[in-house]
């Protein structure tokens, strides 16, 4: 289970994870939002690589309604 933080008012799942980058998913049916990132990466990264990415959040979570 990953932490959730809120950005924009969009609940953000954070794993910490064995992989190399951040990834950012939305998960079906509904558009839940998944960020994969590597342990050593701080929540500060990870929050600024999400507000980067609002608008392509809120896009794809409206066509998947």
């Amino acid at each position: 289970m990953g932490k959730i933080i809120y950005i924009d008012q969009i609940p953000v799942t954070v794993e910490y994870r064995r992989v190399k980058n951040v990834n950012l998913y939305l998960k079906p049916p509904d558009g839940q939002v998944l960020v994969t990132a590597p342990r050593q990466v701080p929540l500060k990264r990870i929050r600024e690589f999400v507000e980067g990415k609002v608008d392509w959040i809120r896009k794809h979570q409206e066509r998947m309604q």
